[in-house]
């Protein structure tokens, strides 16, 4: 390289270091240097894990004093898997003035495609924390088949602080693409009954939409207080509520026979209140 290629070499090496310069970047310089603000993620899941939730003293006395002992629900196999899972986060307040109290996080998820979760299959078995370990011992009693539910193109959006403008911590407002399908799905009785042999309710697919519709229109709002996790349903179908529609219902097993397929319409949940909380 000639002397002259070189000089030419460093001085572009010399204007170019300061676009490579590390700097702090405030939400106006953000706004400015992308034309949004906040911060945008999109995201395509292919998750998969293993839960254990342990009962650490069993089931209460009033209902079965010899079972006091730690138990764990198991699940094996849980998946999540989606493409074009959009998140946007912004943070905001009320006001400019400096004294304003109300600033909010807001959490945007879009799903833009079907989202699938498959539950995994949920069991019983000993849990090992009344030993002061963790895990769970002994043969895992399933209960609950593994189950895939696919959501459609929808959206939810969270807000937390000390305000929030939308009324709830988490508010699905949206019209879900195709409705919510379970596949799948099935509840053994895994002793069984006169013939000792485990048997299942299930069904091939379960299907919930709008009442006489193709898409499923939902409204809830999901918050948390002292009383624990509390969903309000607002509305959960069409004005007219929404229609069930069950493939290849079942009693026992499928060799036993098909009772058929099951339709409920018209079922209205609007106004149902729904807590969870330990115990």
């Amino acid at each position: 390289m000639t002397f002259k290629k070189l000089a030419l070499v460093s001085a572009i090496a010399c204007a170019s270091m300061p676009a490579f310069a590390v700097e702090s970047l405030d939400d106006a310089a953000l706004s400015a240097t992308t034309g949004q603000d906040g911060i945008e993620m999109n995201l395509t899941l292919a998750v998969s894990t293993n839960a254990l939730v342990h009962d650490t003293d069993g089931i209460d006395a009033a209902y079965q004093a010899s079972y006091g002992s730690a138990g764990a629900i198991v699940v094996s196999g849980m998946a999540i898997n989606a493409g074009g899972v959009n998140v946007r986060i912004d943070a905001g307040d009320d006001s400019a003035s400096t004294s304003a109290t109300a600033p909010v996080l807001n959490i945007n998820v879009e799903l833009t495609s079907a989202f699938t979760i498959s539950t995994g299959t949920i069991g019983v078995a000993n849990s090992r924390r009344d030993d002061g370990a963790w895990g769970a011992d002994g043969t895992i009693t399933n209960v609950i088949n593994n189950t895939d539910i696919v959501i459609g193109a929808t959206d939810l959006n969270i807000q937390l602080g000390a305000a929030e403008p939308q009324g709830n911590m988490i508010a699905i407002n949206a019209t879900v693409t195709g409705g919510v399908t379970l596949n799948g799905f099935g509840i053994t009785d895994a002793t069984g009954g006169s013939t000792l042999t485990a048997g299942t309710i299930g069904a091939t697919s379960l299907t919930i939409l709008d009442n006489g519709g193709t898409d499923l229109t939902v409204d809830i709002g999901i918050d948390v207080d002292a009383a624990g996790l509390e969903i309000d349903i607002n509305q959960l179908g069409s004005a007219t509520g929404m229609d069930v529609r069950i493939v290849d219902q079942y009693l026992g097993s499928t060799s036993a026979g098909i009772i058929g397929d099951v339709e409920i319409q018209g079922l209205d949940l609007a106004g149902t209140l729904i807590t969870i909380s330990g115990k």
